[in-house]
């Protein structure tokens, strides 16, 4: 349950039109209950005409003696219609259970070649495709473009997968940047719920995001973001 919370961790009033957040590095602290589990930190920064998009996650503190985990998951991206979409995506983790994708998106030919631990699986590209990764920048995208209800394909090892992702009300949130106002999303599976607090004065980041499984509840908070200022309040 540990290691399913750090990849999803490695976890972001609607504009005229869909726009990217600015460059950002976002530092969030995970915890069950008042145990500290391990910290996260999304960043994204351009890098020539595209994107890159990096999820870090590992654990820390007193959980660290008992499971090492480290996870890095790396998006090449980019804006295309108004719509984010990757193209190149690397998730290395270490721990327990060692593992190495790679995934090559080809949009002309419609395929995703994805390298796990050395093995080739191919499969079809979907024209909404999505990495396990940059689908939450597209979240934050699509936020801002106001929509509240999104059914995202994203790619898993070997094939596709729906993302239904659902506003399921609003609710305000003390931050470090004191109380904020959210939309709360959330994505529902057979035993897991994920749900997220995602904050229009900070272009949609998540400032909190909570994971329920197997009656054990997980969450992460917000702790300090560089390169993204609070957008002014808005009546």
């Amino acid at each position: 349950m540990i290691r399913r919370l750090l990849v999803i961790l490695c976890l972001w009033g609607p504009l005229a039109h869909a726009q990217l957040p600015p460059p950002f590095v976002a530092e969030y602290r995970i915890s069950m209950g008042l145990l500290s589990l391990g910290k996260a930190e999304r960043e994204l920064r351009r890098d020539g005409d595209g994107l890159i998009y990096i999820s870090r996650s590992r654990t820390a503190g007193m959980l660290s003696w008992l499971v090492k985990e480290d996870l890095t998951e790396t998006s090449r991206v980019e804006w295309m219609n108004g719509r984010v979409r990757p193209l190149l995506y690397h998730r290395k983790r270490i721990g327990r259970k060692n593992q190495d994708i790679e995934q090559r998106f080809d949009w002309q030919q419609g395929k995703v070649y994805s390298r796990i631990n050395g093995e080739l699986h191919v499969f079809d590209l979907p024209s909404d495709g999505l990495d396990q990764n940059m689908y939450q920048l597209s979240l934050m995208v699509d936020l801002a473009a106001g929509k509240r209800s999104m059914d995202y394909a994203v790619a898993g090892n070997e094939k596709f997968r729906r993302y239904p992702i659902r506003m399921i009300g609003r609710e305000s949130v003390d931050t470090p940047w004191g109380r904020l106002e959210t939309l709360v999303i959330q994505r529902k599976e057979k035993k897991v719920t994920t749900t997220m607090w995602c904050a229009p004065r900070l272009y949609y980041l998540p400032v909190r995001i909570g994971h329920e499984e197997k009656g054990n509840r997980f969450t992460a908070e917000l702790q300090s973001l560089r390169g993204m200022q609070l957008l002014p309040r808005t009546e």
